[in-house]
């Protein structure tokens, strides 16, 4: 390949993927550090952070009359658009579905009141992360790139790197 057509390449973009699906629809699976670019705020303990797993666990109406300890689980997630960098450079993480905490949180309170045992799971700056998605965006290739990230992922789950 020509010096000349090796620069055009790398400024337009111009791979070619030998994998049968679009480049755009890998599933990844990558780890790094979270640096914010918006955040929430719990609506169970007030702190900041960037993703918030949310578990309500209600008694059941039938356990309840009989005395048992019959228990339901619901659960939501919610993520704010944050940095990761890693190994594979800088990535933009966003939600592959919008969710609300904080409208989760105020339906089951007045609709079970006080009556409900909360557990949340939060992912703060800074924290190592491990997240899984597909590729939506890629932003490879280009020396004058204007994103200052490579990647852009629709994560499916955010976890604490172990």
């Amino acid at each position: 390949m020509s010096a000349w057509a090796d620069w055009w390449r790398r400024l337009f973009v111009v791979e070619r993927d030998s994998g049968r699906r679009p480049r755009s629809q890998r599933p990844v699976s990558l780890r790094g550090v979270v640096q914010p670019l918006e955040s929430l705020r719990s609506p169970v303990s007030g702190e900041e952070c960037v993703s918030i797993r949310l578990t309500a666990m209600a008694p059941a109406a039938f356990g309840t009359l009989l005395g048992g300890v019959t228990r339901h689980d619901t659960a939501c997630w919610e993520l704010a658009e944050f940095l990761l960098q890693g190994a594979e450079g800088t990535i933009l993480v966003r939600a592959s579905r919008p969710a609300s905490v904080e409208r989760f949180h105020a339906e089951l309170v007045a609709r079970h009141g006080v009556d409900l045992e909360w557990h949340e799971v939060l992912i703060r700056s800074g924290d190592e992360v491990l997240v899984t998605g597909r590729v939506v965006e890629h932003h490879d290739g280009a020396p004058h790139r204007r994103q200052p990230y490579r990647l852009v992922v629709a994560a499916t789950a955010v976890d604490t790197a172990r």
